[in-house]
């Protein structure tokens, strides 16, 4: 049995999570198995979400994530460098900090990219440190979308 870290579980129920697993469980694939190894090789636990999508490799210390659409990520360890500032990067970011238990995060670049990716982080339960008055603002208007429901571009959904 591999490890896995769902942080899906928190925000929803084990028993919703485990109707939606059962109502549409995910396709077998044996590229998907082998980007799971190599995530619980690398990080010692798991991501569904981001085996399903991302190429995984190892270069020197670095990893490298990697997408058909020209997103990637790379992990240094301390800090995940994104390609394109895109919002399925901001997903990934999101998904490697809680790999990784990181207990806080901040970000760097577009507005765009830094307030879509506080919003995940916020729905994810990552504390995000703003740097600045106007990053303060991008949390606060990522924070209220949230709550006011205009998450539903941002929330991070269980695989299906």
């Amino acid at each position: 049995m591999i490890p896995f870290r769902d942080y899906h579980l928190s925000r929803f129920s084990v028993d919703q999570y485990t109707r939606a697993y059962e109502a549409a469980p995910p396709k077998p694939s044996k590229w998907r198995d082998e980007r799971l190894r190599i995530l619980v090789r690398l990080y010692g636990t798991g991501s569904i979400a981001l085996a399903d999508t991302w190429f995984v490799e190892q270069r020197g210390p670095d990893v490298v994530l990697s997408r058909t659409d020209g997103s990637r990520l790379v992990d240094k360890r301390r800090r995940i460098e994104a390609a394109n500032g895109s919002r399925g990067e901001a997903r990934a970011i999101i998904e490697l900090a809680l790999m990784k238990d990181w207990s806080s995060i901040n970000f760097t670049g577009t507005d765009d990219f830094k307030r879509v990716a506080m919003a995940k982080a916020f729905a994810a339960g990552i504390p995000v440190h703003a740097r600045g008055a106007h990053d303060m603002a991008l949390l606060a208007q990522a924070r209220e979308d949230f709550v006011r429901g205009g998450n539903a571009g941002l929330r991070i959904d269980p695989p299906v």
